[in-house]
């Protein structure tokens, strides 16, 4: 394990601990007769209870951090598009994939509050002169609306995942993997979004194939751009813990949202790794349709 990781690791985990302690110090549970009607499973304390909340389509395209609300009961979404990736290390040969479609299918069930997902990509990847095509794993969870934003205190949302090994031979881990990811976001200022996530997800080392756990954060900025589009930037990293090969790696993308009509989102983007070693970049675009 590199040096970042052993000093930064106990660093993340203690902050999230702190910061979890506090939050739950200022929240106050729904009531178990007003489940079925709520909009979240919690309320800031000295807050009112939270309204319908906002009838804007939310997807969790283009970015890597997860939507922090969820879709409301009876929602039904499609989110699916093309990402084309190009890996090239110093001195090592590239590895070019695409994957078409990445898909996500969300659900609202049950109440406003909860949302079931299932997500998977088809992969097409060339490496050292060699094509592979198949399906990845698929990805099965739920997100449970956890607060509406309050003053200071963030929208938030809460999703376990977990990965069944359902994918190609050589693109399937072959193991159940699991994981959660906490998404939370402040809305400012009108047009402006800051949203993060930090995410911990088992994960398979590609050279020792052991598991070890994987601690992700994200970050980014959107400003909405008159009633239909609006722009982000979003930084996001991997931190491996007592992994045999994988190092801690940054991303950094940018990108665009259009809405076509009140249910159908248009989106691009484009990054790359921020390694000084390594030439990749990566860039896709994509569509959400929702139905209710």
């Amino acid at each position: 394990m590199s040096s970042e990781a052993i000093i930064l690791q106990p660093f993340r985990l203690g902050t999230l601990l702190i910061g979890l302690g506090l939050s739950l110090l200022s929240l106050t549970p729904t009531s178990y007769g007003q489940l079925r009607d709520a909009r979240t499973l919690f309320q800031w304390r000295g807050s009112e209870a939270p309204d319908s909340g906002d009838d804007s389509l939310n997807s969790d395209r283009p970015s890597f951090t997860p939507n922090s609300t969820t879709l409301g009961k009876g929602v039904f979404q499609i989110e699916s598009g093309y990402l084309f990736s190009r890996d090239k290390l110093q001195g090592q040969s590239p590895v070019v994939s695409h994957q078409l479609p990445e898909t996500q299918l969300r659900w609202g069930l049950f109440a406003d509050w909860l949302e079931f997902r299932i997500s998977q990509a088809f992969l097409s990847q060339e490496e050292l002169g060699n094509a592979y095509i198949g399906a990845s794993d698929t990805q099965l969870g739920v997100s449970l609306a956890l607060t509406n934003q309050q003053g200071i205190f963030p929208e938030s949302a809460l999703i376990p995942v977990i990965s069944v090994p359902s994918g190609s031979t050589w693109a399937t881990d072959g193991v159940v993997r699991s994981g959660a990811a906490l998404s939370y976001s402040w809305g400012f200022c009108e047009n402006w979004t800051l949203g993060a996530s930090t995410q911990m997800f088992s994960e398979i080392d590609e050279e020792s194939t052991e598991s070890y756990l994987a601690t992700y954060q994200s970050c980014y900025l959107k400003r909405g751009i008159g009633q239909k589009a609006s722009v982000y930037s979003e930084w996001y990293a991997s931190f491996p813990h007592q992994a045999t090969s994988a190092l801690p790696v940054h991303f950094f993308n940018t990108g665009i949202l259009f809405l076509v009509s009140e249910n159908i989102q248009w989106d691009a983007r484009i990054g790359n790794n921020l390694r000084e070693s390594d030439d990749s970049f990566f860039a896709g675009t994509g569509l959400s349709f929702r139905f209710r």
